[in-house]
């Protein structure tokens, strides 16, 4: 991966910046025909994203289609029916200091924005804000993860076919790259990724007074208690727990099960993974099952699983690995205060907590920051 330069990231950015009043003036027709644009390409190149993202972390195609194309092809369609009403001004009643007045809403552009994106839905959540961004009538800058390079460099590919850079473009790049675009005036900065960076990237926009939008992370509590379908639960938690190997900002984190149905629901679960990713019960499909996206995940995830077995947790399921995978995972008897319980664990590993009554449920999930979802 090549990084760009300064004097080449400036040259764009003011590019853009001259072309933003064009782009604010384009009609909800030109629009929505760069969208239906943008939608053929991306049918027209799934097999290539499936093979980008394959590269990246063993993301499965079938997940790829699921989680990446379908998802993204749905917003699109949605902003192509919707888009002539959002665009119209809305008329509202005046305050009493305007009486006599006419007085309405009317939507303008933001100008030029700044996308940067994570790895663990590289192309979904790259191209996602885009979609929003030409929708609105902006100019876009898109800074993907170089986590994910195979997906980052087919983006920029598939962009640059697609759009002049005055209009959207890519740099590729690592945090040196992320510092010199936060440098810069954008009109708007979205950023999907940790708390961590997050707050870096707020202060960074912060000097030049542009808005925001964060997407970040926190550790998303389930909870389950005894009045629940037990089988629709397991299906629902190992679903959304180890789908994309549980690197998902809005996975479940850990499991708050009532103590009289912990066993149970357990037990579901091992058989409902085992059906989801196996043949035999002992190993899993790996055309099936995403893997993890790098080495140094790879030892955080099960640094945190020891850490979790030191403090008195039993692996009920999993606990595997290879170069590229950790398998689905679920522990018992997790402590509050292992590793594991303070930190978003974004990986296949299901702790598994019990309750008595609904005080408990609310000194456990207080210990964290508010989380991102919830399930019950």
């Amino acid at each position: 991966m090549v990084s760009p330069s300064k004097k080449e990231i400036y040259k764009v950015f003011e590019l853009q910046r001259q072309n933003r009043i064009s782009a604010a003036r384009t009609t909800a027709l030109e629009r929505k025909l760069k969208l239906k644009m943008l939608l053929g390409a991306i049918y027209d190149d799934t097999e290539k994203i499936e093979k980008a993202i394959y590269a990246d972390f063993k993301k499965p195609a079938a997940e790829v289609k699921l989680t990446e194309i379908y998802l993204l092809a749905k917003e699109i369609k949605y902003v192509l029916r919707n888009l002539n009403k959002w665009l119209r001004p809305r008329r509202v009643k005046p305050p009493i200091t305007f009486l006599g007045s006419s007085n309405k809403i009317i939507f303008e552009p933001k100008g030029t924005t700044l996308i940067i994106s994570p790895w663990n839905y590289p192309f979904l959540l790259a191209i996602n804000p885009l979609v929003s961004a030409i929708a609105a009538g902006n100019c876009a800058i898109i800074k993907p993860s170089e986590k994910s390079p195979n997906t980052s460099r087919f983006i920029k590919n598939f962009i640059s076919k697609l759009f002049p850079e005055n209009e959207v473009a890519i740099f590729e790049g690592g945090k040196h790259t992320a510092e010199i675009l936060l440098e810069l005036p954008f009109d708007h900065v979205f950023y999907t990724g940790s708390s961590d960076v997050g707050k870096l990237v707020m202060k960074a926009a912060s000097e030049n007074l542009s808005s925001i939008t964060l997407e970040l992370g926190g550790k998303s509590p389930t909870i389950v208690d005894e009045t629940a379908d037990l089988a629709n639960a397991a299906q629902s938690i190992v679903w959304g727990k180890f789908i994309n190997a549980g690197q998902t900002c809005v996975a479940p984190d850990y499991l708050l099960i009532h103590q009289s149905i912990e066993s149970k629901l357990i037990d579901l679960m091992v058989e409902t993974v085992k059906k989801f990713y196996s043949n035999d019960g002992r190993s899993y499909r790996k055309s099936d099952y995403c893997g993890i996206v790098n080495e140094k995940h790879m030892v955080k995830i099960n640094s945190l699983v020891k850490d979790a077995i030191r403090h008195g947790a039993k692996a009920e399921l999993g606990n595997k690995k290879d170069k590229h995978h950790f398998s689905p995972t679920i522990l018992s008897n997790v402590s509050i205060d292992s590793k594991i319980m303070k930190e978003e664990i974004f990986g296949p590993v299901l702790p598994v907590l019990t309750y008595n009554d609904e005080e408990e449920i609310l000194k456990i999930v207080s210990e964290n920051p508010k989380p991102l979802s919830m399930y019950i």
